[in-house]
């Protein structure tokens, strides 16, 4: 495949301003109350979120949990939309949403999906407050979470298996948080539970199978260590457009909100971050975004812009500015249903191949080969 050729330049004032959504910038957007003490990211609101949802999991609280209430609270002060949900969609509130995993300010592949499934529990069940209700189409948390001891091949089975991971009440806290917003990547995580005897993860199934087998010998290697495996794995990021669970995107419920804007502006920075350093740094390897459901990513990403640059929503800089990062960044998937990260799958106009995959996947790969 031929690589595109932008039509469209790079306004000098766009791009400095692009270079200016630097780190700090992009830590006031972050709508999980991000608290930095020295190098090290904390979110101690959302960890009291958490502690709060793990009583609920125990069935010790009263009342019902909602997720989606507790971070629209938590960023109420951030600009934008609040998250919108469907009623009292069981999937939404009880189910531990997912957005950011990975090395998000640094990565190199972004895998942009929509949001997280629910393992089959439909989006019809319901929230209620009570164990006695008669209704089987309501439930509360702690029944949603036990799902999966009624069918082992529905509900948040991985969800209880991360709770149930370490004893301490902090460690299951900080596994929780990194579900949410966290430095590893779903790969990174996946590996090490494989590396530890479990089995294939769904992800590394399901979207990262050519991946995998391209890199077996190096992430199933026992002579690496985990740290070395993750310092090229959290290259992949993920990023979910909408961090609440649904069983379908209907059931989502979807607008742009200031969580899904968040996304976008991480796109935007991270491109900012590379206009920066390209012609100062060696061999640097240019980031690429890969998407599924471009068509609300597009528009979720267009009105980052229209925020950030103070663009008029007549004015054609959005639509400049979005082709050329469509033009050098981004990609796209075959087909709406395609997810999986491939030389197949992965598209620009036409799908681009063998050897333009291999080169946009070495940074996963041994450093030593």
């Amino acid at each position: 495949m031929i690589e595109v050729e932008s039509t469209v330049e790079l306004n000098e004032d766009v791009k400095d301003k692009l270079i200016e959504l630097d780190e700090s910038h992009l830590d006031k957007l972050n709508p999980y109350g991000l608290e930095k003490i020295g190098d090290e990211e904390t979110y101690p609101e959302l960890d009291k979120i958490i502690k709060q949802f793990l009583e609920y999991h125990k069935g010790n609280a009263d009342g019902v949990f909602s997720w989606v209430k507790e971070l629209n609270k938590l960023a109420e002060e951030k600009k934008g939309e609040k998250i919108p949900y469907v009623g009292d969609s069981a999937n939404q509130h009880y189910g531990l949403p997912t957005h950011i995993n990975g090395d998000y300010k640094n990565g190199l592949i972004y895998h942009c999906l929509f949001n997280a499934g629910t393992n089959g529990v439909e989006d019809s069940l319901k929230t209620t407050d009570s164990k006695d209700d008669a209704n089987p189409d309501n439930c509360t948390l702690e029944e949603y979470y036990k799902i999966p001891e009624k069918d082992d091949k529905k509900g948040p089975k991985d969800i209880n298996e991360l709770i149930s991971k370490d004893k301490e009440l902090n460690d299951k806290i900080r596994n929780i948080r990194n579900n949410v917003i966290g430095p590893d990547s779903i790969l990174t995580k996946e590996l090490i539970n494989e590396r530890k005897g479990a089995e294939r993860g769904y992800y590394s199934e399901k979207y990262y199978k050519e991946i995998l087998k391209k890199n077996e010998d190096f992430y199933l290697n026992p002579k690496k260590n985990e740290e070395e495996i993750a310092k090229r794995t959290n290259n992949l990021v993920n990023i979910e457009l909408y961090p609440l669970r649904s069983k379908n995107k209907k059931g989502a419920g979807y607008k742009i909100n200031k969580f899904s804007l968040f996304g976008a502006y991480i796109i935007l920075y991270r491109i900012g971050k590379y206009l920066n350093e390209v012609d100062s740094m060696n061999d640097i390897q240019k980031p690429r975004f890969i998407f599924r459901s471009f068509t609300e990513w597009e528009e979720c990403i267009k009105a980052a812009i229209r925020n950030y640059f103070n663009f008029d929503d007549d004015n054609d800089n959005t639509d400049e500015l979005f082709e050329y990062l469509y033009d050098n960044f981004f990609l796209e998937f075959s087909s709406p249903n395609a997810g999986s990260v491939s030389s197949v799958n992965v598209v620009k106009k036409v799908r681009i191949g063998n050897e333009r995959f291999d080169k946009m996947t070495d940074c996963l790969s041994d450093p030593e080969k």
